[in-house]
């Protein structure tokens, strides 16, 4: 080849790699996978992803609910025809953590029933594999429901179900109050006050819903940028607020403006866009009690690293939370102008909360014609004027983004606690409100939903003789059955003649430990009528605790003279494993040479009487035998 040739060969060759190069960097930008580490002269880090935010981690759900009648039944929210599939069957699985009748967390529904018109067997009307027996009190509004129920509409679509009325909504239909209510989670605080548990925000609308948003995992010291409130409210003289949250479900829920570095059994969040945790056991947080409309712009600011990192976090904010459709944005500039708001105005973010929760009636028995417009928050401002949460919500977000100033939708549940006490939050104050984006401060929560809506968010304590429930903790080593705990009147009495039954609880066979929940409270009076309406349950929950089943396994031990070939030594005793278990031991020593050494174990699996494997419930103590070789 000659000098020419070969330079040709040399620069084509690198052209080629260049090539390959360019096309890898175009499918990575594609993805919309960015990432970028430790920026020059700090100690956080950034990472953008956009997963589908429509299948939240842990969520099995059972698909989507029929479609409900259009008579009317015999309850609210359903309607008297007959509902559609209810999501198929569902596996029927057991969780030990959540296995409790009036705090379901598996089973999906089967097919629809006659919402409205009779009585099914689960939510939604039919018989599904993994359903859960309600009796009579509860249907939704038409279809099966998911498991891990109750469980937030994470879907984005603006609007109540036909199946009833709703505002963040569950599936399948409004929920039918007929007995017990459903309750999502229970609070403890020790002072009083209205508290929002985020769950999820969404990102851009368009016309009829909300579509995901890309999340934003950037920490400064492991913390999320939904803590930079929390960072500069700890320079003022702020109330804190100690809080103990039981979650029924696996939608983990967190307060607004939780302390950094205190909690227990709290997961700290570091993406910015849905709340991720376990809800296996009730876990503790301090907050503090603030209210940006109400409080003002705290006078203390961030600094440091954390100043650092908000500016760089606020550049991505106003890069993807200002969008707003053109058709929708000439129906927000024309009430801007007739309303002369400023963004630089600084009471414009509660001036826009005020006209939201004005300019509309809040009505659960709206006209559903609303949710089929092409554009739902232009037709729910200026021609209907009345929905629920979601619409008040949806409007008053682009709004702000109209106006300049970041903001977002956002899903979970808000509730009232009473200082000291047990507040039950109920499914049905499931709620939608704004999240703006104040700069140097971060994402605060904004209501802007009507004042005709806060009445029924105060619905979830229950009036009544009150009495306390408490389940027991216990604990004791595996052993292959059930642990549970029992429930016993602690506070208060029953009238004469009444008898408490108390349904399903929680139970735990694996190694592990979980709150001791119960369910399906019920009281009758002497002619076995149900009278449980009479008092107001108080509950209080134990610990179940299963640790490790202690065993031995002993290797033999063997000699014999040098012959050249290997001596091994397959025996061995495994002491104390449970009634009907067996174990499969595979042993690795081995020894041709004069000398000695272990008897060493390769492998070791447990199972128990069905051929499950049970291995991690144990743990084993080794002692070796000796092969000797002389």
């Amino acid at each position: 080849m000659s000098s020419r040739s070969k330079w040709v060969y040399i620069i084509g060759t690198l052209l080629a790699l260049l090539l390959c190069a360019a096309v890898i960097m175009s499918v990575l930008i594609a993805l919309g996978r960015i990432r970028i580490v430790d920026p020059p002269d700090s100690d956080f880090e950034i990472d953008l992803d956009r997963p589908d935010i429509d299948d939240p981690p842990e969520d099995d759900s059972g698909g989507a609910g029929g479609t409900p009648g259009g008579g009317t039944g015999e309850f609210p929210g359903g309607g008297g025809g007959t509902g559609g599939s209810g999501g198929g069957t569902g596996e029927d699985t057991e969780d030990p953590g959540w296995d409790d009748v009036q705090f379901p967390s598996s089973g999906s529904g089967g097919t629809g029933g006659i919402p409205g018109g009779g009585t099914g067997e689960i939510p939604g009307g039919g018989t599904g594999d993994g359903s859960i027996d309600w009796g009579d009190n509860l249907l939704p509004g038409g279809g099966g429901i998911g498991s891990d129920y109750p469980i937030l509409n994470t879907d984005g679509t603006i609007g109540a179900p036909d199946g009833g009325a709703g505002d963040a909504g569950s599936s399948g239909g409004g929920l039918v109050d007929a007995g017990q209510a459903i309750v999502a989670l229970t609070v403890r605080a020790d002072a009083s006050a209205r508290v929002y548990f985020r769950y999820m925000s969404f990102g851009n609308y368009s016309g009829q819903a909300w579509g995901s948003a890309p999340i934003v995992t950037m920490t400064t010291d492991g913390y999320g940028m939904t803590y930079l409130p929390s960072y500069r409210l700890s320079g003022g003289q702020w109330n804190r607020m100690e809080m103990e949250i039981i979650v029924y479900g696996k939608q983990y829920l967190q307060p607004y403006y939780a302390l950094t570095g205190e909690g227990k059994n709290a997961t700290v969040q570091t993406n910015d866009c849905v709340s991720v945790g376990d809800t296996s056991l009730p876990y503790e947080l301090v907050c503090y009690d603030y209210d940006f409309l109400r409080d003002g712009l705290p006078a203390a600011e961030l600094t440091g690293t954390i100043a650092k990192a908000e500016q760089l976090y606020r550049s991505y904010v106003y890069t993807n939370y200002l969008d707003v459709p053109n058709s929708t944005m000439q129906v927000l500039g024309e009430i801007i102008a007739q309303q002369g708001w400023s963004a630089n105005d600084k009471d414009v973010i509660a001036e826009i909360a005020q006209y939201v929760q004005s300019v509309a009636r809040y009505q659960t028995d709206y006209d559903r014609a609303l949710d089929r417009e092409e554009d739902v928050v232009a037709a729910f401002l200026t021609q209907y004027r009345e929905g629920v949460c979601q619409h008040f919500a949806s409007a008053a977000t682009l709004l702000y983004r109209a106006l300049g100033i970041p903001a977002r939708y956002v899903i979970g549940y808000v509730g009232d606690t009473k200082a000291g006490q047990y507040v039950n939050i109920l499914a049905q104050n499931a709620h939608a409100w704004v999240e703006v984006y104040v700069d140097g401060l971060g994402w605060v929560n904004v209501e802007v939903t009507g004042t005709s809506a806060s009445s029924s968010w105060g619905d979830s304590e229950v009036t009544g003789l009150p009495i306390e429930l408490s389940s027991e903790s216990a604990s004791r080593a595996y052993n292959g059955e059930p642990l549970r705990g029992e429930v016993r009147l602690t506070g208060g009495s029953l009238l004469p003649g009444h008898t408490l039954t108390i349904g399903r609880q929680t139970q735990l066979t694996e190694v592990g430990k979980t709150a001791n929940l119960f369910g399906d409270v019920r009281i009758l009076d002497a002619n076995g009528k149900d009278v449980t309406y009479l008092y107001a349950v108080l509950k209080s929950y134990g610990t179940l605790s299963v640790y490790a089943r202690g065993v031995k396994l002993t290797t033999g031990s063997a000699t014999k003279s040098y012959d050249g070939t290997p001596l091994v030594c397959r025996q061995y005793t495994l002491t104390d494993l449970c009634s009907g278990h067996r174990a499969v031991v595979v042993l690795s020593g081995t020894r041709t040479e004069i000398g000695r050494s272990e008897n060493g174990v390769a492998s070791v699996t447990i199972y128990d009487e069905k051929g499950n494997d049970v291995t991690k419930n144990y743990s084993i103590e080794f002692e070796f035998g000796t092969l000797r070789v002389r």
